[in-house]
């Protein structure tokens, strides 16, 4: 669209230039606000890519466009990670020439991440918050409602990421290769795209449902100085067998404390067969019943639960898809909390906090 806009007001000499309208700024605006870290993390739910590599120059451009900072020191941090002016001739040639002729003044331009403290997208029912504006340190989530009828849809009502120092813990793993397979009525046979395979709870053994009918009721979002939370109610996600009367997902980002995710759900009847899922690239283990460790590279947390409420494993996921084998390597892991008991109503709660 930046493409095309920007050809529009060249050609027209400035007769026709849009980049004042609110919904066109905000459409630049997006990529800035849904930056997480590292250059390459943002949150990616449905058919995103688990990291992606923006074009610094385009987003520069665009920042220089609709006037606005945030925009444009965004696009000179990426250009200078990226090294631009010893790798310039990178990519499609008309993108290319753009950012050689028309990025003068980039490498005088403050060079800044896009680290808001939090924000919420009531179109798209996302949420995001992190510890402090402009820093990776300590905790960021991002969390959704919405429906499974969104475009590049992977049945994930209600599910989160989670990043701590910048860097994945708790994750969406996003997309494999595409094939005839991913845009077939058999889309949802890929275990990419299954909630079972999402921060997500199964309930009586039933799963999420794709289609638009299958969504969020009553999400809720606040942000403060100390605290951020966001709540959905996500019953409606599930088949009507599943017997859900209402499951609320909360999550609650305590700043410089903990970051905590709860359900309350009520049922009309439990078979017993209830697990919640979390997906992990990093490596994890159970450490005493009500405590599982989660070992990053250069950091360690533990997430707390109720040992008399629900058992703990953790499941390897072997991976055979050549896209994600280049961002994850041959496995992934699947922490499952099975729900003990029958009870019609209750409240989980996991704690995650930092091993200092």
């Amino acid at each position: 669209m930046f493409d095309y806009l920007n050809l529009l007001k060249t050609c027209t000499n400035r007769k026709i230039d849009i980049f004042d309208q609110e919904l066109i700024r905000n459409m630049g605006r997006y990529i800035a606000r849904a930056y997480v870290s590292n250059g390459n993390y943002y949150i990616n739910f449905a058919d995103a890519p688990f990291r992606i590599s923006q074009d610094g120059g385009k987003i520069y451009r665009y920042g220089e466009s609709i006037g606005d900072p945030m925009l444009t020191g965004f696009g000179a941090f990426l250009l200078d990670k990226a090294r631009f002016n010893e790798n310039g001739m990178i990519g499609k040639i008309g993108e290319t020439l753009e950012n050689l002729f028309n990025l003068e003044g980039w490498e005088s331009h403050q060079k800044k991440e896009p680290l808001l403290a939090d924000f919420y997208f009531p179109d798209m029912d996302v949420a995001f918050a992190r510890e402090k504006a402009g820093s990776s340190d300590g905790f960021y989530f991002a969390a959704k409602g919405g429906s499974n009828g969104e475009g590049h849809n992977h049945n994930d009502v209600g599910s989160f990421m989670l990043f701590y120092q910048g860097n994945p813990v708790l994750i969406d793993v996003g997309v494999g290769t595409y094939t005839k397979k991913t845009f077939s009525p058999q889309r949802y046979e890929i275990w990419t795209m299954q909630s079972e395979y999402h921060n997500l709870p199964v309930v009586n053994g039933f799963s999420q449902s794709p289609g638009g009918k299958f969504k969020a009721r009553n999400s809720q979002y606040s942000a403060g100085k100390d605290k951020v939370s966001f709540s959905t109610d996500i019953a409606l996600a599930y088949p009507p067998h599943a017997g859900i009367s209402s499951w609320t997902r909360a999550y609650a980002l305590e700043r410089g404390k903990k970051f905590v995710i709860s359900d309350v759900f009520r049922l009309t009847e439990n078979n017993g067969n209830n697990r919640i899922h979390f997906m992990t690239c990093v490596p994890c283990r159970v450490v005493s019943p009500g405590i599982m460790q989660f070992n990053g590279s250069d950091f360690t947390l533990q997430m707390k639960y109720d040992p008399g409420q629900m058992t703990a494993g953790i499941e390897k996921v072997n991976l055979d898809d050549k896209r994600l084998q280049a961002i994850f390597g041959d496995h992934l892991f699947r922490v499952a909390f099975v729900l003990k008991g029958t009870r019609l109503s209750d409240r989980v709660s996991f704690e995650v906090t930092p091993i200092r």
